[in-house]
């Protein structure tokens, strides 16, 4: 039977908007992992491969690309979209820009842009993880934050900068672009070895400590895997002291297949916190022009009331015993957006020439006796920050600072940081 001739026009306009709507998938088929190599891909309904020249560098993609494959993949110039858009997860893709279209950041999606203008003709991303990057090598925090946030969207909703979006830095030019969601789970903790057994997944920005940890977890740890562009710090007791190590993903996921014996079923603090990638040199600031910043991306002012900008780090630095005695101090430093690193106190091993020592104050406020020094800079621990030593004179080293490292370790007060 002959169908009308309108059902005929349905029927067609439905099948053209349903090729129309198709996937193109990543299969990475030919084995080259380039983007631009038409064989690794292939159409999500038919398996048919896309036709030459419709995903090349530099010419209009029409096509909707996915990649969920575990890959490493190259794209040796820029991708630019016609009508076409990009939904990527669990795949790292290096490209020179982006330029047009629509680009999904999925979860595990990490996209690598090293061009000096990477973000072109109104490129549109869209975040829907807090596990995931856009990082631009060339183009910097400050750059993105004034040109850019238009572009760039958290769940379908507007970017806001602090809010639902970080801007960190990476190195001395170049910005990780990267939702910021509290519900963003960068750590999965196992209480077998080889990240075998029950497992948890736990959020980024929170302490969690004692029997608040997920899935029953406490004292139970024995293997974890945490996501690369975070930071974890456990330690044996709730408060965050006792024993205690610091480990960074930086680059890549760090997988730990087993805790040092100390640390293992034994953990019942976990703080897990954005990286962010500062190049070497720091400087101080006291607000006077030094006439060169030294090609610096971190900063501190013997203070700890300052915060991070765009383009620095701040450090905040407890200075004496009185930024480090209460519960009040420890919530301003896990509160610092932006701060990895928190510094000890500045010439502590003075006790005359350092007027923020107190010299002529009560006997317990002396940081220039190490055992004081050292119960101070213990409450630092509270933060799950890394932790940088007391800052000395010259001649410290061999004397007061090694003094006060040996108690720390007697009483396992960690020190990340040598200063």
């Amino acid at each position: 039977m002959n169908k009308p001739l309108y059902l005929k026009t349905l029927l067609l306009l439905f099948v053209g908007l349903y090729a129309n709507a198709q996937t193109i998938i990543w299969t990475g088929a030919a084995s080259d992992n380039n983007f631009f190599t038409e064989g690794n891909w292939k159409d999500s309904v038919t398996n048919v491969i896309p036709s030459a020249g419709s995903i090349n560098p530099g010419t209009n993609i029409s096509l909707a690309l996915q990649i969920n494959t575990s890959a490493t993949i190259t794209a040796s110039g820029s991708i630019q979209f016609g009508s076409g858009s990009l939904a990527l997860g669990s795949a790292t893709v290096s490209a020179s820009s982006l330029s047009g279209g629509n680009v999904t950041i999925n979860e595990d999606g990490y996209l690598n842009l090293s061009a000096a203008s990477p973000l072109l003709n109104n490129v549109q991303i869209n975040f829907t993880s807090g596990i995931g990057w856009v990082r631009t090598t060339n183009y910097n925090p400050t750059t993105i934050f004034n040109n850019n946030l238009g572009q760039i969207k958290v769940n379908n909703a507007a970017s806001v900068y602090q809010t639902n979006l970080r801007l960190d830095n990476y190195y001395l030019n170049g910005c990780v672009i990267r939702a910021n969601l509290s519900a963003a789970t960068p750590l999965t903790v196992y209480d077998g070895i080889n990240t075998l057994g029950n497992s948890a997944l736990i959020t980024v920005n929170t302490i969690h400590s004692g029997s608040a940890i997920a899935g029953s977890m406490n004292n139970k740890i024995k293997s974890f895997v945490l996501k690369k562009g975070f930071m974890v710090t456990v330690a044996i007791e709730n408060d965050g002291t006792g024993k205690s190590k610091n480990y960074i993903a930086s680059e890549t996921d760090l997988v730990i297949n087993t805790l040092p014996v100390a640390l293992r079923n034994s953990i019942s603090f976990i703080r897990v916190t954005p990286w962010n990638w500062v190049n070497k040199r720091g400087r101080t600031d006291d607000g006077i022009s030094i006439g060169t910043d030294l090609t610096s991306t971190w900063r501190y002012r013997w203070s700890n009331t300052h915060n991070s900008t765009l383009d620095w780090e701040y450090a905040p630095m407890a200075w004496t015993f009185t930024g480090a005695n209460d519960a009040a101090d420890i919530t301003l430093y896990i509160n610092k957006y932006k701060s990895t690193h928190i510094m000890s106190f500045n010439e502590s091993d003075s006790c005359e020439g350092q007027a923020g020592q107190y010299p002529s104050g009560p006997t317990q406020y002396k940081l220039c006796n190490p055992d004081v020094a050292v119960t101070y800079h213990k409450n630092l621990m509270k933060t799950g920050m890394r932790i940088v030593s007391p800052g000395c004179r010259e001649e410290a080293p061999f004397g007061w600072l090694e003094d006060f490292n040996n108690k720390c370790k007697a009483q396992d007060v960690r020190i990340d940081v040598i200063a």
